[in-house]
């Protein structure tokens, strides 16, 4: 008999400045995400893997989350922490972090948002914090299934990379993308 896994996948989690504004917890400086995901959260739970892709960092604390950036006149995010755990709490098991919004808050922010994950213990792929980790694609077991997940962005919206630094964000690139998938089919089923 073979074993059968069910997988939820989203798109965009993207939080806004208006969204930012009706989670905070009155006056405090504190956040409640969990009831954006009161609806969902019951069917993302269900799933064996739930992915989504996080198209905001999670850079710290501010107080303007959401601006037009000078430069390039694209919209830049931020999220608050609590974003994430409202997220694991909804069933997220990892996000996807290659996307045009990753370097809103420069190489500081990507990384950032890197560590906020790993502190709620939500995988990710498609950006990273150490060369020696770079580009590798994710790889997960579930109940006995090798799962492989690749992520790529298209464009950092106009904000470059750092050129020592151009390996933390997996940029599409044909070639690559192929080269990824047959490796990955050898280590994943």
């Amino acid at each position: 008999m073979s074993t059968v896994i069910q997988i939820a996948a989203v798109g965009d989690i993207l939080v806004s400045k208006s969204m930012i504004h009706t989670a905070r917890c009155g006056a405090e400086d504190s956040f409640d995400f969990a009831p954006l995901f009161q609806h969902t959260a019951p069917i993302l739970r269900k799933a064996d893997l739930t992915i989504g892709n996080l198209e905001v960092p999670l850079a710290g604390r501010e107080t303007l989350y959401t601006y037009r950036h000078p430069k390039t006149r694209f919209y830049a995010f931020n999220a608050p922490d609590e974003l994430a755990t409202a997220l694991k709490e909804a069933g997220f098991d990892v996000l996807l972090t290659a996307n045009n919004h990753c370097l809103d808050r420069g190489m500081a922010g990507l990384t950032r948002t890197l560590e906020v994950l790993d502190r709620a213990q939500i995988s990710h792929t498609g950006t990273y914090k150490e060369p020696e980790t770079a580009g590798e694609p994710l790889l997960l077991e579930i109940r006995g299934i090798r799962i492989g997940i690749c992520a790529y962005s298209k464009s950092t919206n106009k904000l470059p990379l750092p050129e020592e630094q151009a390996w933390a964000v997996n940029l599409i690139d044909e070639q690559r993308i192929r080269h990824d998938l047959i490796e990955l089919r050898k280590r994943a089923d």
